[in-house]
């Protein structure tokens, strides 16, 4: 008698274990289903859907996407450079002076005057030389027609490095090259090319008021 009571109590114990378990069991699942719905989401964050910040604005960012793009105003075009505009104007009247330079370097070579336009005539297949005399001591800007090579010699042979270079302007399509140097009052060479067209538009002259917003930003 005994022994079937001690039968039926430990059959009784597994089934009172399982019940708890199942309680238990159900109540883990149903806690993180509060957390998750107090939180906004599983990863943290506001109701709205956005970051651990708790700011509303902080969903429109998404962590794979990057930020949204944010509509930007067009930059203002830059003014025209008075000193480009006469430069185009004088290339588009078409009366270059022809100058037939000289190889190889001489200090005697062909002048050319300056705030003119000169159309430099190659000896064959080798760079040109020219010579000019600078009176007024600062910048100078040389334009040319081509993608020529420039360069520019002080008397003895030394190399005037160049201060500034571009190889167009928004003013017109005509210049392949601006030269910007700083000149002493004194006499210079000035070498270009080899040019396969065979001739070099060019104009040399000082550099002239800059405009104004150029100048602020500088």
């Amino acid at each position: 008698m005994y022994q079937a009571r001690g039968h039926r109590f430990v059959d009784r114990v597994p089934i009172g274990r399982s019940l708890l378990w199942l309680l238990i069991a159900f109540g883990a699942c149903q806690a993180p289903a509060e957390t998750r719905a107090n939180t906004g989401g599983g990863g943290g964050g506001s109701p709205n859907g956005g970051g651990a910040s708790g700011d509303p604005d902080a969903g429109d960012i998404d962590a794979d996407e990057g930020p949204r793009d944010v509509a930007r105003e067009a930059p203002a075009p830059k003014p025209d450079d008075p000193q480009n505009v006469r430069a185009c104007a004088a290339f588009a009247v078409g009366m270059a002076s022809p100058v037939m330079g000289v190889s190889p370097y001489r200090y005697d070579a062909p002048e050319i005057a300056l705030d003119k336009v000169h159309s430099i005539k190659m000896p064959g297949r080798e760079a040109a030389h020219v010579g000019f005399e600078i009176t007024t001591v600062g910048e100078h800007v040389l334009y040319v027609s081509t993608s020529a090579s420039v360069a520019v010699f002080e008397i003895d042979g030394l190399i005037v490095p160049v201060k500034a270079l571009r190889s167009k302007i928004q003013e017109c399509a005509t210049m392949k090259g601006r030269h910007t140097f700083d000149f002493k009052q004194t006499r210079y060479i000035l070498r270009v090319g080899p040019e396969s067209t065979g001739t070099v538009d060019l104009l040399l002259g000082p550099r002239g008021p800059q405009p104004a917003t150029s100048a602020r930003r500088r």
